[in-house]
């Protein structure tokens, strides 16, 4: 299929929805951040993550179906953005 990529403020998801495992585009313009992963009912899924200017790989083939809620603190602002998992 054809991925769909949300672009919001100079960060990509890709692709999204996913299996799992997704590639977080952060523009040059931000600073390095933190990303943190929500699931649906507000509890964090795993750790914390580092994000860095350009490719940052996210995720985890053990996340299950779903929606989740990724949160990147960067440069002192929070952006959210949805993040769809299926499985096939």
């Amino acid at each position: 299929g054809i991925a769909v990529v949300e672009v919001v403020n100079g960060i990509v998801i890709s692709p999204n929805p996913n299996s799992g495992t997704f590639v977080l585009a952060v523009d040059q313009d931000f600073a390095v951040g933190m990303a943190t992963l929500f699931d649906a009912k507000g509890q964090q899924v795993g750790t914390p993550t580092k994000v860095n200017k350009g490719d940052n790989a996210m995720g985890s083939s053990e996340l299950a179906t779903g929606t989740y809620l990724l949160l990147l603190e960067l440069d002192g602002r929070t952006v959210r953005q949805q993040v769809v998992i299926t499985k096939d």
